[in-house]
């Protein structure tokens, strides 16, 4: 016997999704995508660094990249930087890097030291 769908409104055919697959969806609806652009400064930095470190440091900027307004990143601005942004990629490791607001862009500035960020502030200030 087949089930008579004309006799059930439109939205009690829809099939049901849970409340973790509506807000993936409302996400993934409002989210925009970035294009990274990595620094020559960045591909400087990462030489330091262990690949564990760069691995997460990657991690983050394809999370970047997908929505920077993700929670997971915890985003904090730079005082006294407009657009620049730092995000931990490990216990002393900080990942610098500035939204283009217009083009829709992260540009990927540096993987620095958490007690460099002082003096990088600085830098970049002088840099203009």
């Amino acid at each position: 016997h087949g089930l008579d769908l004309d006799r059930f409104p439109a939205t009690e055919r829809r099939p049901a999704h849970t409340a973790a697959e509506e807000s993936e969806r409302a996400a993934a609806a409002t989210a925009t995508w970035s294009l990274p652009i990595f620094s020559d400064e960045f591909y400087e930095s990462i030489r330091r660094w262990d690949r564990k470190i760069v691995r997460n440091a990657f991690e983050k900027i394809y999370r970047l990249s997908e929505d920077w307004r993700h929670p997971s990143l915890r985003a904090i601005p730079l005082e006294g930087l407009p657009g620049y942004y730092r995000v931990r990629v490990a216990t002393d490791v900080r990942l610098i890097y500035r939204r283009g607001e217009r083009t829709g862009t992260v540009e990927i500035l540096s993987l620095i030291d958490r007690e460099d960020l002082a003096r990088y502030i600085r830098q970049a200030k002088t840099r203009g």
